[in-house]
């Protein structure tokens, strides 16, 4: 009332100084008010879309009381400088000496499923012989990451590994890989990466053919498909010309053989990205498979031996079996019902975490760090958002969806057994659909979760693990 009173009363030119001085008198107050209410209650992960594992409820506990599911303790340490701590993995030894290839499918992001990964990979070699990993990577990293592996000096190799790397646990997996090929020479392994040329970069290509043809500047701005594949057969004769020129650059490892390969996944890259909705997935997934099985690309290595295979999830279930020769939509249901050479030698593994913490990465700029793919940015950004607002502490540990109740299941029996990880070893369907009885809202839930747990073999859950280190640029 006693604003009002004054605008009436005074003439516009006295109304701005007059309101001024009012709203500069209350501002340090309202300023001083939000800043003890902001003390007093500090914002709530929940406000930034974040989820936590909730105290096991009446229904995880009915079906751990229940005693269906059996589980045991699994280390979430890296592999040791002996490569020795495996005692825990025993459990896959048979599975390793009977099948061809193992399948490690995970959700993405977690450093300690990539300490699993390394630990399972130098465990099974200790068993048997599986001289390749594939990894969820663009294809022409292949050949630098095998001429990484020649280079005598360790120092060289180190420094060769880090630009190889965008994370830390990739460059860590490189680093072992050389120090097991020294020594264990009579059992040689390599890395190799398996995917479509992500990002569409045709810089090394160009650069090859240079050396041919220093004056070759092909206009690649602005490049997408229908461009790329009209410049598509000038490149190949390029590359053949550059061949029979006997030019080999800048390894020994990237001949025009590799250049024409790339050259192929880049076409498959572009055909990818041209489509905007699912289907495109059938590109990429056609290349794949390409990539693991024809000899100018992975195949000198996959046909000859036994292999793993570690990526997403998605890729790695082989539940299905598609007739006329489509299980190339996945390369777990492709291994195990369609090749000849591992077709039902196959032994998968889910590997699933949940919450995810900051830890080391807590403060860092991400702009100066390597990351490939927009799914670490989106996922790390909002829990650096979280932490910077002071809704949680950088070794918090939160989750980027909500909480399904089988994660609720086995994160109670992690915290009974005090491990940061366990291995479901069997799961008494008969008896989880009797405890369901009581509470019929759960009975559809429950068929759904079986048909997840029916696509793999195994299941290593982690409740909690930091995010993946990245490597800075």
């Amino acid at each position: 009332m006693i604003y009002g009173s004054i605008m009436k009363e005074k003439q516009v030119t006295d109304r701005v100084s007059i309101t001024t001085s009012i709203i500069l008198c209350i501002a340090p107050i309202c300023l001083i008010a939000a800043i003890a209410e902001s003390a007093e209650n500090p914002p709530s992960y929940q406000q930034y879309g974040l989820y936590k594992i909730p105290a096991s409820g009446p229904a995880s506990q009915a079906f751990i009381q229940s005693g269906a599911i059996k589980v045991q303790p699994v280390s979430v340490d890296d592999v040791n400088e002996s490569f020795s701590n495996i005692d825990d993995l025993a459990w896959l030894k048979p599975h390793a000496r009977h099948n061809q290839a193992i399948f490690l499918g995970e959700n993405h992001y977690y450093k300690y499923i990539s300490n699993l990964r390394n630990r399972i990979f130098f465990a099974i070699n200790q068993w048997d012989y599986y001289p390749t990993i594939v990894l969820e990577g663009k294809f022409s990293a292949s050949a630098y990451a095998e001429h990484f592996l020649s280079i005598q000096d360790e120092q060289k190799a180190a420094d060769f590994a880090k630009k190889l790397s965008e994370r830390q646990s990739d460059y860590n997996l490189l680093m072992q890989v050389y120090r097991w090929n020294r020594l264990h020479p009579e059992k040689p392994l390599r890395v190799a990466y398996s995917d479509i040329e992500h990002g569409c970069n045709s810089d090394s290509l160009i650069k090859y053919l240079q050396k041919a043809d220093p004056n070759y500047n092909p206009d690649m701005s602005n490049c997408n498909y229908q461009k790329f594949k009209s410049l598509y057969p000038e490149l190949k004769e390029r590359i053949a010309q550059t061949k029979a020129k006997g030019i080999v650059w800048p390894y020994p490892t990237t001949t025009a053989d590799y250049y024409a390969a790339v050259l192929e996944n880049l076409l498959d890259a572009y055909k990818y990205y041209s489509v905007n909705d699912s289907t495109r997935l059938i590109y990429r997934q056609k290349a794949i498979v390409r990539n693991l099985t024809d000899d100018r690309f992975l195949g000198r290595y996959i046909n000859k031996g036994k292999f793993m295979l570690h990526g997403g999830a998605y890729h790695m279930d082989k539940s299905n079996n598609c007739p006329d020769g489509d299980n190339f939509m996945r390369e777990g249901s492709f291994f195990e019902h369609e090749y000849s050479n591992t077709k039902g030698k196959t032994y998968s593994i889910r590997l699933t975490a949940v919450e995810y913490s900051l830890g080391a990465m807590a403060d860092v700029n991400l702009s100066l760090y390597n990351h490939r793919g927009g799914g670490y940015g989106a996922i790390f950004r909002k829990l650096q958002g979280a932490y910077k607002a002071g809704a949680i502490e950088k070794n918090d540990s939160v989750a980027n969806k909500p909480i399904q109740l089988e994660e609720e299941i086995f994160a109670a029996l992690a915290a009974n057994l005090n491990s940061k990880c366990l291995r479901v070893v069997n799961i008494n369907w008969g008896d989880i659909n009797t405890t369901s009885q009581s509470m019929p809202q759960l009975n559809l839930y429950i068929k759904v979760a079986q048909r997840e747990f029916e696509k793999f073999d195994t299941f290593l859950f982690i409740p909690r693990s930091p995010i993946l280190e990245l490597m800075p640029k």
